[in-house]
């Protein structure tokens, strides 16, 4: 309501009371002022990871109802110096956008390329929106200092799949912990762990070599497989995202 008036009555109970709050479209905007620097920073990183200018652009769609919020249509303006399309509805371009998802993997199970009605090829690239990796450890100094090692880049094409090399730490180390990451940075601070498991090994010697296999499918589900070059041993650990966030289910 508050994107079409300046202000508006929010009823309420609590305590077993009803209340009417009027509530301001400039409170609105102050309590959600956070938000919004957010979406400036993912627009300026999406046009960095795409190697343009906003210069480049010569469309911008504004999609979600929370588009409908003045103070972003005023952001995406002020930012890339257009004025956004208003002639598309940005609750049906959601249904539009899963349509054509669902063209796509409808034509796919056919062996069939996906296409528009009018015959021209869709071309849509599906990509990770986030780096995959796990927590490693490294010596800094005679101390153990753990960080977020990438395996998958955020942007790569999906399905993916790769590996990195990683290596025990003490000797007769009968235990590893995995604990698969989601985000860039490589303090472990500033990313999410989705999900981990303690594995059981057999006592390697410290510096045992291990490789660790992550992809990442269109379904959104994470698989991991450890491969163990000192013995023919492979753990393989599941992930999926449920809830719009891979969370671990299941340890084979």
């Amino acid at each position: 309501m508050l994107s079409t008036t300046p202000q508006a009555r929010v009823f309420t109970s609590a305590s077993g009371r009803n209340f009417q709050i009027q509530v301001t479209r400039e409170q609105l905007e102050s309590l959600t002022a956070d938000l919004l620097r957010r979406t400036h920073d993912m627009m300026d990183e999406a046009m960095e990871d795409a190697h343009l200018s906003y210069a480049d652009i010569d469309r911008v769609l504004l999609v979600g109802g929370s588009t409908r919020m003045p103070m972003v249509g005023e952001l995406v303006a002020r930012v890339t110096g257009k004025k956004p399309e208003l002639s598309i509805n940005p609750d049906e371009a959601v249904a539009l956008g899963a349509a054509i998802q669902a063209e796509i993997v409808a034509a796919e199970s056919r062996g069939q390329a996906p296409g528009l009605a009018s015959g021209q090829p869709l071309v849509i690239r599906d990509v990770c929106s986030q780096s995959l990796g796990v927590i490693a450890v490294e010596d800094k100094m005679g101390r153990l200092v753990e960080f977020n090692s990438v395996i998958i880049p955020h942007n790569s094409k999906i399905p993916h799949k790769h590996s990195g090399m990683y290596q025990t730490v003490q000797d007769n180390q009968t235990q590893l912990e995995i604990a698969v990451t989601e985000g860039d940075d490589r303090d472990i601070k500033y990313v999410t762990v989705v999900g981990k498991s303690l594995l059981k090994i057999p006592p390697y010697p410290a510096g045992a070599p291990v490789e660790v296999i992550m992809s990442y499918d269109i379904d959104a589900v994470i698989h991991v497989e450890l491969k163990w070059w000192t013995a023919p041993l492979t753990n393989t650990l599941v992930s999926s995202r449920s809830t719009g966030k891979p969370t671990l289910t299941k340890l084979r």
